[in-house]
């Protein structure tokens, strides 16, 4: 299995992600998450969002903690997300739907591009925002739930151990040398994975634009990785403040923490300022309200990072 390289430039790589890996946490595969093998390759590099383990395709990465600051305080402007999903054939050629997601707005474009047998190839556009599993449960509100989808009800399939969803074309903005966005977008194309084209699709006309792999990263099971081993469950978490606000660290950001190397920030600064930062949408995930006064937070180390530089008074 491989992650493929589709685009590089001024700092921002498109990688073409497989099923089965994760963009970024929690640690349930065997295999390094994306993030890891970013990070293996640009010391500031990550992720600049998340596509479901199951779901394939495009995901953008910043390679300098300058790049990846700049992908997510100007997300919702500068990027334009399509996906392709098989899923359940409607009754209808194109749909929007527009169903807020736990209480959030939420609005996603739907287009019949083919149909073969009782199942349609669709075209799934992210017109508003990007919320968790957004087009996942917008075709199951209304009947057409993605083929091999088992959280949301979808028709069963052997090819894929998860939904037939791919992130197929992405359009950006990239930076400019003030690191302001760029008038003109950029449009990035995935290939079709194989085991889309176990369906009988026109794929030479759908796959007619994609880029070129420019580099392949294998794949790395992480068997042996002693600090892999370390459950979730145990790893440290530390409190501050009289409003019991608990910050959940990852294992980096433990050990990064333990050096002394952020312990001058204020736990309840870095999350209401944090909390600002992901609210847009893209980090719906990192925070989790357990009752009044207390909230968790599972930041890598990269996130930590990131957030602390945007604090005024321990920005350099």
């Amino acid at each position: 299995m491989e992650v493929g390289v589709l685009f590089e430039k001024n700092g921002i790589l498109a990688l073409n992600k497989p099923a089965g890996i994760c963009s970024q946490g929690p640690r349930t595969s065997r295999f390094l998450e994306l993030w890891e093998m970013v990070r293996n390759r640009f010391d500031g590099g990550h992720v600049a969002h998340r596509i479901d383990q199951f779901t394939s395709g495009i995901n953008l990465v910043g390679t300098s903690r300058r790049q990846l600051g700049y992908l997510q305080r100007n997300w919702h402007q500068i990027t334009k997300k399509v996906y392709l999903a098989i899923a359940k054939s409607p009754d209808w050629n194109e749909k929007v739907v527009s169903t807020s997601i736990s209480g959030k707005s939420a609005v996603t474009s739907f287009k019949v591009l083919e149909r073969v047998g009782s199942v349609a190839l669709l075209q799934c556009e992210l017109v508003q925002n990007g919320r968790t599993h957004q087009i996942r449960r917008h075709l199951k509100s209304v009947g057409s739930s993605i083929v091999g989808d088992k959280k949301y009800g979808g028709p069963v399939t052997r090819v894929r151990n998860g939904q037939l969803l791919h992130a197929w074309q992405v359009k950006v903005r990239l930076p400019k040398k003030d690191s302001q966005p760029s008038l003109r977008w950029t449009s990035i194309q995935a290939p079709i994975p194989e085991d889309f084209r176990t369906y009988g699709f026109s794929w030479s006309r759908w796959n007619e634009n994609a880029n070129v792999v420019q580099e392949s990263w294998q794949v790395a099971n992480r068997k042996g990785d002693d600090r892999s081993e370390i459950p979730p469950k145990k790893q440290k978490r530390t409190s501050a403040g009289a409003d019991r606000v608990y910050l959940d660290l990852d294992l980096n950001a433990r050990e990064a923490y333990e050096q002394r190397l952020f312990g001058h920030v204020p736990f309840f600064v870095l999350l209401r300022t944090a909390q600002r930062l992901y609210g847009s949408g893209q980090f719906e995930g990192p925070f989790r309200q357990l009752k009044p006064g207390l909230v968790e937070s599972p930041f890598d180390i990269h996130q930590l990072s990131y957030t602390i530089g945007q604090i005024p008074q321990f920005s350099s």
